[in-house]
C-alpha cells in the first residue's frame, strides 16, 4: 500500500520550501502518495505541481502576518480570523488517521495542526532561529511539540541546531531547503557588480519594483558611476507596463547582452540600466554585488548566497512591523532603511564606498541560511520513516 503524506505550510515562503522537499522526493522515485493543506493562501505552488490541495486556507488580509502589529490583527478580526481558525482546526481533528505522516514546515501553526490531527511529524522549522534571539528562537510550546510529536525535526541553521540540542530537542541539521536550487546558469548575460533589487512577490510587488527604481535614479549623481546596472529579478505577477507607467523618469532601452525572455530594460538619464524579467532569480544574485530586498524568503537567499542586503519596508503587509522584526534575525548582515528613495539611495551609495563593511556584513549573512542541499537530504529521511514504519 502506498504510504500517504500530507505536508502542511503556512505561508507563501513555507510553500515554496515544502514544494523543494516534494520536488526531491518526487525525483527519487519512490515518493509517497502526496497532499498539501497551505494554511495561509491558496498554496498556487502545490498546484502548479498538480499536487492535491486540501483543508481550510487562511486568506485574511494579513496574509498571515496578524500578530505584527495591531492594525493588521484588527483587519483579520473583522474578515473572519476566528472562524477561520476554528474551522482550520475542525479539520485537523477530522483527518484524523487519514495520513501515515505530517510533513510540517513554518512554525506553530502546522505543529499544532500536527497536534489535533494526532498525526505523526517531521518538521522544517523554517521560520525560526536562534540568531532572532532567546536561547534557540522558539517558543516553549515549540519545544514541546517538537519533543513530543515530532519524529523528526529539522531546524534552519547549524546555530539553532546545537541550542535546540541543548534545550533537550532531538534534532537533524541536513541544511536550508532555501538554499537549494540558487545555482547559477549564465549569470554573465547579466554583466557583474549589479544591485540586485528585490521587490517581492505579494501583492505589492509591482509598487515596490517601482519605488526600488525611483530610489535607483536617485542614487545616480551620488555614485559617479553612469554604467551601474540594477537587477529586478521579478515575481511573474509584477506587471512590467504598470511599472513603467509609473517610472516616467526611465526610457526604454536595450539590455546589453541578447535576451530570449520577456523583460523589460530601463535606461535612466545619467546612463545606468535596469532590468526586470521573470525566471532569472539565482543568476542575477550571483550577478550582484549588494541586494536591496522588500521580500521575504528572497532577502534571506540574497544573503545566503554572500550579497550585503539593504532592508526595506513593503508597501503591503511586509511594512515597517515586518522588517522591524526581520532585522532581529538579519542583525550585522544587513541594514535597514525607511522607504524613502533618498534613503535607499544613500544606502547603496555607502555600502558602495565602504567595501570592508559590504564584505563583514557579507560573512553574517551566510552563517544565518546555512548550507544547501537539505531539500534532497529532508526527502530521504522522510522516505526512511514511511518505509520503516516509523509512524505509529
Amino acid at each position: 500500500m502506498t504510504a500517504r503524506l500530507l505536508v502542511v505550510s503556512n505561508g507563501n515562503g513555507e510553500d515554496d520550501i515544502a514544494c523543494k522537499v516534494i520536488d526531491a522526493l518526487r525525483a527519487s522515485g519512490r515518493g509517497p502518495k502526496i497532499e498539501a493543506w497551505p494554511m495561509v493562501g491558496l498554496g498556487p505552488a502545490y498546484a502548479a505541481r498538480g499536487i492535491p490541495v486540501v483543508g481550510v486556507q487562511n486568506t485574511l488580509p494579513s496574509e498571515g502576518f496578524g500578530t505584527l502589529s495591531l492594525k493588521l490583527f484588527a483587519r483579520d478580526l473583522k474578515a473572519g480570523f476566528i472562524a477561520t481558525h476554528l474551522a482550520q482546526a475542525r479539520f485537523a481533528r477530522a483527518i484524523r488517521g487519514r495520513y501515515d505522516l505530517m510533513l510540517a514546515v513554518g512554525d506553530i501553526v502546522p505543529l499544532a495542526a500536527g497536534l489535533l490531527s494526532r498525526t505523526p511529524m517531521a518538521f522544517v522549522s523554517c521560520a525560526k532561529s536562534a540568531y532572532y534571539g532567546g536561547s534557540d528562537g522558539h517558543t516553549g510550546s515549540e519545544r514541546w511539540l517538537m519533543r513530543s510529536r515530532c519524529r523528526a525535526v529539522f531546524p534552519r541553521d547549524g546555530l539553532t541546531a546545537e541550542r535546540l540540542t541543548a534545550n533537550r530537542v532531538p534534532n537533524t541539521y541536513l541544511g536550508n531547503p532555501m538554499m537549494d536550487g540558487l545555482e547559477a546558469t549564465d549569470p554573465a548575460r547579466f554583466g557583474a557588480g549589479a544591485i540586485v533589487m528585490l521587490a517581492g512577490s505579494r501583492k505589492d510587488a509591482t509598487e515596490n519594483a517601482a519605488f526600488l527604481l525611483s530610489a535607483a535614479r536617485l542614487d545616480q549623481p551620488d555614485l559617479g558611476q553612469p554604467g551601474l546596472r540594477y537587477l529586478f529579478p521579478c515575481h511573474p505577477s509584477v506587471d512590467l507596463a504598470r511599472v513603467a507607467a509609473l517610472s516616467p523618469d526611465w526610457t526604454r532601452a536595450d539590455w546589453d547582452h541578447p535576451l530570449t525572455a520577456p523583460h523589460l530594460c530601463l535606461q535612466s538619464g545619467s546612463g545606468a540600466k535596469a532590468l526586470l524579467m521573470a525566471g532569472a532569480f539565482a543568476d542575477m544574485l550571483h550577478a550582484g554585488r549588494l541586494a536591496v530586498g522588500m521580500a521575504g524568503t528572497a532577502n534571506e537567499q540574497a544573503l545566503g548566497l554572500g550579497l550585503p542586503l539593504i532592508v526595506v519596508p513593503g508597501a503591503g503587509n511586509q511594512g515597517p512591523a515586518y522588517v522591524k522584526m526581520k532585522m532581529h534575525w538579519v542583525g550585522e548582515a544587513g541594514l535597514s532603511v525607511p522607504r524613502k528613495a533618498s534613503a535607499v539611495a544613500g544606502a547603496i551609495t555607502s555600502l558602495l564606498a565602504d567595501p570592508a563593511r559590504a564584505d563583514a556584513m557579507a560573512q553574517a549573512g551566510q552563517p544565518r541560511m546555512g548550507k544547501a542541499g537539505a531539500s534532497v537530504a529532508i526527502a530521504a529521511r522522510l522516505l526512511d520513516l514511511l518505509e520503516s514504519g516509523d509512524t505509529p
